[in-house]
């Protein structure tokens, strides 16, 4: 038996809880601060990820998943 820990997405299920994370960065690039958007949701059953218009705002956006060992699971980045 493998004591290997799997990488990459997770199935998301009823009474999983999510919190929306934001991390701030200066024009140039550099990290300053990590907000939370939002209250936190409790799944209560099927549901989807999207993505929600900017206009025309410049951006990068990842979504980081963390379970409840504390592992972390990022998907891939996307920008305008």
């Amino acid at each position: 038996m493998s004591e290997t820990v799997p990488k990459g997405l997770i199935e998301i299920v009823a009474g999983d809880k999510i919190d929306y994370l934001c991390d701030y960065y200066t024009y140039d690039g550099e990290y300053t601060d990590t907000y939370k958007l939002g209250e936190q949701y409790t799944v209560t059953g099927q549901w989807e990820i999207a993505n929600a218009p900017v206009g025309d705002l410049g951006y990068q956006m990842t979504y980081r998943i963390t379970d409840i060992y504390g592992n972390r699971y990022w998907t891939p980045s996307i920008s305008d």
